[in-house]
């Protein structure tokens, strides 16, 4: 798990390594329980909005800021 965080480092958005390394812990288990829990349904449109929104949550909270 280490060694995959510090592969990830360059592409997780923050300001300091310390702060990089404290999102990692945050971001990889939540990405990885929202998809067992999207497997675990079994209607597709469900599953697939599930997913959309998994995506968007990240994309705003952890995502880079521009502009």
């Amino acid at each position: 798990m280490l060694a995959l965080r510090e592969r990830l480092l360059p592409y997780i958005p923050g300001h300091t390594l310390e702060e990089k390394r404290a999102r990692f812990f945050v971001l990889f288990p939540g990405m990885a329980g929202v998809l067992v829990t999207a497997r675990a349904i079994a209607d597709l449109h469900g599953r697939e909005r599930m997913l959309a929104d998994a995506r968007s949550f990240y994309l705003e909270a952890f995502g880079s800021k521009k502009g």
